[in-house]
């Protein structure tokens, strides 16, 4: 009857914005395909300039919640301290978890726009960012989860060196000179870490 003569907000709403914005291409993922018809019939009641329309599938990404609906609960829960939390996956989370702008465009650019379902492998990101600051970040040595080992003959193999000692040269990146190099010096006492080392050796780790 006539006791809610209203357009729905979203249909209402979304191509008349499109419309004044004189965007070319309206993008949308597939579950708005079914929106394409009051999309454009708004548009010719008003007699307004129509946008293209072009609906893709959603990026999925494994062990990543990306529903603003669900994200929405950790900030208003204040399980996180907001949408540019690091640990969100939001453009602003994700910059300031070290992400650069370089990164999330060549990651999107690789995978591309597909109307197919889809869910990409979370070390796919991680590779891009890999290729991305290999040619621009300095190179550091870390044990994460360091085990002190004590090389008990060092004072004899330190006699062997010569003039230069234990004290190496080490670059700061391997593919570019420019950024410099820093000294290492080995002494008796190094960390290693707990991965690379085990009491019981495996059998079949040579194989």
């Amino acid at each position: 009857g006539k006791g809610w003569c209203i357009y729905p907000a979203y249909d209402w709403t979304h191509g008349i914005c499109d419309s004044l914005e004189r965007i070319d291409y309206s993008c949308c993922t597939l579950e708005f395909e079914t929106r394409r018809e009051p999309y454009y019939w708004i548009l010719w009641a008003l007699d307004m300039y129509r946008p293209n329309v072009y609906e893709m599938s959603r990026l999925n990404i494994e062990y990543t919640v990306l529903s603003k609906r669900r994200l929405i609960k950790l900030v208003d829960k204040n399980h996180v301290r907001g949408w540019d939390d690091p640990r969100m996956p939001t453009i602003s989370g994700l910059r300031r978890r070290g992400y650069t702008k370089d990164i999330l465009n060549n990651f999107c650019n690789d995978l591309g726009a597909t109307r197919a379902e889809n869910l990409i492998e979370i070390e796919k990101l991680y590779h891009t960012a890999r290729l991305n600051l290999g040619a621009t970040s300095r190179r550091a040595m870390a044990a994460l989860d360091p085990i002190k080992v004590t090389i008990t003959n060092f004072e004899e193999e330190k006699a062997k060196a010569g003039d230069g000692g234990m004290t190496f040269e080490v670059q700061n990146s391997p593919t570019d000179e420019s950024l410099g190099s820093h000294t290492v010096t080995l002494t008796s006492t190094i960390y290693i870490d707990s991965s690379d080392f085990r009491l019981v050796d495996s059998s079949v780790y040579y194989s």
